[in-house]
């Protein structure tokens, strides 16, 4: 993986040989983080664990359809989230103009960097996502509201100045989410 994090898996695991929606454990970037910790939950995972596993948000694109409610019309309020950073909201904006994303043409839907203040840009892991979280400028509403969450916030500051620590407990995370719904005997392949 990109950033150098290194960590064994245990080998053998068997998995579903079809992937269903419907069976998917993991909550969509959508969901508030109480309710993704409330999913973590669910299949014994912690605040430490989800606060961890969103700092692969320091990674990747996001699609457009899931920040147009902060940008433009946030809990229907018709304004955008007051909680976003406005140079954030004016550059996503720019890459996200309104009206751009809908039913007719979600597979044209435009695509963001996870992080805009990632410093090796979006392919490295890192913890500047935990610095970009703390200073307000999270481009996913989860990813900001970790900020709000005590015992996130306590985690992500740490991990905004402790980079090991942050590698080193998302090794621990990766393989606690790796051994979750094993399939065993003849399941799976």
């Amino acid at each position: 993986m990109a950033g150098r994090v290194r960590y064994q898996l245990p080998t053998g695991r068997r998995d579903g040989t079809v992937s269903s929606a419907a069976e998917v454990h993991l909550p969509s970037p959508s969901v508030s983080f109480a309710d993704a910790l409330s999913a973590f939950s669910n299949i014994g995972l912690d605040v430490v664990d989800l606060t961890t596993l969103l700092g692969s948000h320091t990674m990747g694109f996001c699609h457009c359809m899931f920040v147009m409610d902060r940008l433009y019309d946030f809990k229907k309020t018709g304004t955008p989230d007051q909680t976003m950073d406005a140079g954030l909201r004016a550059s996503l904006q720019g890459s996200c103009p309104p009206h751009t994303v809908t039913p007719q043409n979600e597979s044209g839907d435009a695509i963001v960097p996870m992080n805009l203040l990632a410093p090796h840009g979006p392919f490295r892991l890192d913890n500047s996502f935990y610095r970009s979280v703390l200073a307000g400028k999270a481009v996913l509403q989860i990813d900001q509201e970790l900020a709000s969450d005590g015992m996130a916030r306590l985690i992500a500051t740490k991990f905004a100045v402790g980079p090991r620590k942050f590698q080193k407990q998302f090794a621990r995370s990766m393989v606690k989410l790796a051994s979750i719904h094993v399939l065993t005997g003849e399941g799976g392949s």
